[in-house]
């Protein structure tokens, strides 16, 4: 750990004990990318923000974002402005609203 920011090295991602630790960001782009819809249920009460890359409605029929994770998040925020693909960032603690 140096200063406030502290990287943990996981050899496999099922042995992570992500649901018994807060986070403050949670970048989710990873492989498999079925599972990323999985993976943003087990961290949606546990950071305060989650960045999903890839959220644009033609993705959605392969990663179930909108029916299966959207709705379980208070604040959404859906950047569009890129060249690029969608980016969405979920919370439960923050407002953004801002953004």
């Amino acid at each position: 750990m140096k200063g406030l920011h502290e990287i943990k090295k996981i050899d496999r991602w099922e042995d992570a004990d992500i649901e018994n630790t807060h986070w403050s960001v949670v970048l989710v782009d990873h492989q498999p990318d079925l599972r990323r819809k999985d993976d943003i249920k087990r961290i949606a009460n546990n950071a305060d923000y989650i960045i999903v890359h890839d959220t644009q409605a033609k993705h959605n029929k392969l990663y179930g974002y909108i029916e299966e994770t959207f709705p379980l998040f208070k604040y959404r925020y859906d950047y569009t402005k890129g060249n690029g693909p969608q980016t969405s960032v979920l919370s439960n603690f923050k407002d953004l609203s801002n953004l």
